[in-house]
């Protein structure tokens, strides 16, 4: 039996045939394909050296029953129909049973161009999954207890009371929606660097704890587009000199 590693290419094809319902039949063949030698190997048999090809292997009714699990009687069956059907070719011996896949190189040949878009697909796969997983504890740290604390520290230069947001079951509610809502990032640099700038202006409104900000977003967001544009055409009107 080899133990062999790597990977094996299975047409869909399999699939038209009439056996492909019998589980068994379809199990003894996946078994031949991935035992079958990737290269020529040498092997010892009674003080005799073996060649076996690759495509092939030496094997025997009891040893594929013990490796599939299938009834000895039914390995016989199957192989007899495999070759039958010009899937395999058989030489038996008293010692040994040599099976050679037909049209192995056919069907099992490297295509470099192909072999190498499927392992690279694989590694992206991979890396976009290390991506997401990292995304999605980085989301989770940012809506745990360190992320809503970040949010609260935010808000001392803007607030002298915010200490007492860290213990307001109220304020660190609101502040998971926000992160939940717009992320941490955003949410941050709404509270460190807009705030400071918005409060007390005409027309804008007044935020100084996490509620406020949650509850005001949109009032915010409208008030600072509204300021841009009319800035915009004041620019455009007196252009500068």
């Amino acid at each position: 039996m080899s133990t062999q590693q790597g990977w094996i290419k299975l047409h869909r094809k399999l699939q038209e045939k009439g056996y492909y319902k019998n589980s068994k039949y379809v199990h003894l063949w996946v078994h031949l394909l991935l035992s079958a030698n990737h290269k020529s190997k040498e092997f010892m048999w009674n003080n005799q050296i073996i060649i076996v090809k690759e495509g092939q292997m030496i094997t025997g009714r009891d040893e594929l029953s013990k490796a599939t699990g299938i009834k000895s009687g039914s390995i016989e069956n199957i192989l007899k129909m495999l070759e039958s059907e010009h899937q395999i070719e058989q030489q038996k011996t008293t010692k040994y049973r040599l099976i050679t896949i037909v049209n192995w190189k056919e069907h099992q040949k490297s295509n470099n161009t192909s072999d190498n878009r499927v392992t690279t697909k694989y590694q992206q796969s991979d890396t976009n999954k290390n991506d997401n997983n990292i995304k999605n504890e980085k989301k989770e740290s940012e809506r745990g207890s360190e992320g809503i604390n970040l949010l609260i520290k935010s808000f001392e230069n803007l607030n002298p009371a915010s200490k007492k947001f860290y213990g307001n079951k109220t304020q660190r509610s609101a502040c998971r929606t926000l992160i939940d809502t717009y992320t941490l990032e955003r949410v941050q640099t709404v509270v460190e660097k807009t705030l400071p700038k918005t409060n007390g202006i005409q027309f804008f409104p007044t935020i100084t704890t996490p509620l406020q900000l949650m509850d005001k977003w949109v009032a915010l967001e409208s008030a600072v587009r509204k300021h841009q544009s009319e800035k915009q055409t004041i620019t455009n009107k007196y252009p500068k000199i």
